[in-house]
């Protein structure tokens, strides 16, 4: 089981933290949607799930 402290470094670790949803809203692109992080209580912008199964093959490889 992984540490608090390895879960909150992962998912705030090296994004960049929003005060409020249209500001990350603002700065979202390709694909990405803005969601409020349970750890700093900031906004960050990432991929919703299930994104990186829409760039598989039928066989599991990807592009």
């Amino acid at each position: 089981m992984a540490s608090k402290r390895h879960l909150r470094r992962k998912a705030c670790a090296g994004k960049i933290r929003h005060e409020t949803m249209e500001q990350a809203q603002a700065m979202a692109r390709n694909g990405t949607q803005p969601y409020r992080c349970p750890f700093c209580g900031g906004y960050h912008c990432g991929h919703p799930c299930g994104f990186k199964q829409q760039f598989q093959k039928p066989n599991g490889r990807r592009y």
